[in-house]
């Protein structure tokens, strides 16, 4: 999830909206689990090394941005996003609800985190990552 995105998450805990949005998200991945308010307010480093804690930590805190956003009458014209940042496009789009979205995200951070893959770029790593990502 990298300090930038906790740290942002945790800062904008102070918006109504926002809060608001990661409580539901945080009722969603309980189910998991997993402790959001944690993760967003006290994880350590080796927390978010866990491919299911960043990527579920990203996309509440992406779904939360939208939902800030959407409250205050912000509408985008036209969305891009990358590897869990498609999540969030999805939920800005309307495509997914925030449950689908922390979903996706979850799973997809299993699937990474259980395939044990080699660190690196290695052309192996790529396909096997390629591989897990079609079963998806």
């Amino acid at each position: 999830m990298g300090t930038q995105w906790s740290g942002m998450g945790r800062d904008l805990m102070t918006l109504k909206f926002f809060h608001q949005s990661i409580e539901q998200s945080a009722i969603v991945l309980k189910k998991y689990d997993i402790d959001l308010f944690q993760l967003i307010l006290s994880s350590t480093p080796s927390d978010l090394d866990k491919p299911v804690n960043s990527f579920v930590g990203i996309a509440a805190i992406q779904i939360a941005l939208v939902d800030c956003l959407k409250a205050m009458g912000i509408e985008p014209d036209g969305i891009v996003g990358h590897s869990v940042g498609e999540l969030g496009c999805a939920y800005a789009d309307g495509c997914f609800t925030a449950e689908e979205t922390l979903l996706a995200a979850y799973f997809r951070g299993k699937c990474i985190q259980e395939a044990n893959l080699p660190a690196g770029n290695s052309k192996r790593t790529k396909q096997k990552l390629n591989l897990i990502i079609l079963c998806f």
